[in-house]
């Protein structure tokens, strides 16, 4: 930081159902890591999640934004799944020499572009900004987790699965109730959590009041 501190920062990552806007899987990494490092393990979190709760869902697709794209991460995809990935490709002042390439990662590449450049793949850039970018707001701003006193990869994930669990609850109720907005969720999880953390950190008052308190000689006990 500028006054010469250490801040540790950390990245959250959401994998979002294009249909429902639901949130399948969150991951938190180290704020150093570049998204195309994290694409796999986040995406991998969230069959584990579906098949978890029985949703007899499957993920074929996934759109991601530029920031995702990677040579490495195509290939390695292409080999161990079955996922069509669809990610603008990084406008490159050069074109791509393969001859110090693998062959997979010049299959993979082209074939992501042909994807990418076909009416489904315009389509499917276009829905991380509309869907996925959209979870954040609530989640950071009204659930509260923007930011994190806590330290350690584990205890901001536990800190942060509330406040995207309250987002899943709020997309349920809007299905069911037709409620426009579902914000009484995060605040009634935010107000909660603070509630406990209060109860567990603050120390005790009652001796401090009684020391501390005025004392009137001439009062009368009723």
């Amino acid at each position: 930081m500028k006054d010469g501190a250490t801040h540790l920062a950390y990245k959250a990552e959401h994998v979002v159902d294009l249909e429902t806007n639901a949130i399948l899987a969150t991951a938190i990494y180290a704020a150093d890591h570049a998204d195309s490092q994290t694409l796999e393990d986040s995406v991998n979190h969230a069959p584990t999640n579906l098949n978890e709760a029985e949703a007899g869902a499957e993920i074929k697709d996934v759109a991601a934004d530029k920031g995702y794209h990677a040579t490495e991460q195509l290939t390695a995809i292409a080999e161990q799944t079955a996922y069509r990935i669809y990610s603008p490709e990084l406008e490159l002042k050069h074109e791509r020499r393969w001859t110090d390439k693998p062959p997979e990662q010049k299959a993979a590449v082209h074939a992501h572009r042909r994807r990418v450049r076909g009416e489904r793949g315009k389509q499917m850039q276009r829905q991380p900004n509309e869907y996925v970018e959209r979870t954040f707001a609530p989640v950071r701003a009204t659930g509260g987790a923007r930011r994190t006193w806590l330290r350690g990869m584990e205890k901001v994930q536990k800190r942060y699965l509330p406040a995207a669990a309250a987002h899943n609850i709020g997309v349920l109720m809007r299905k069911l109730f037709q409620w426009e907005r579902c914000e009484a969720c995060f605040v009634c999880l935010a107000t909660r959590q603070r509630r406990i953390a209060a109860a567990k950190f603050r120390p005790p008052q009652i001796h401090r009041q009684n020391f501390f308190a005025p004392t009137n000689p001439f009062a009368v006990a009723a």
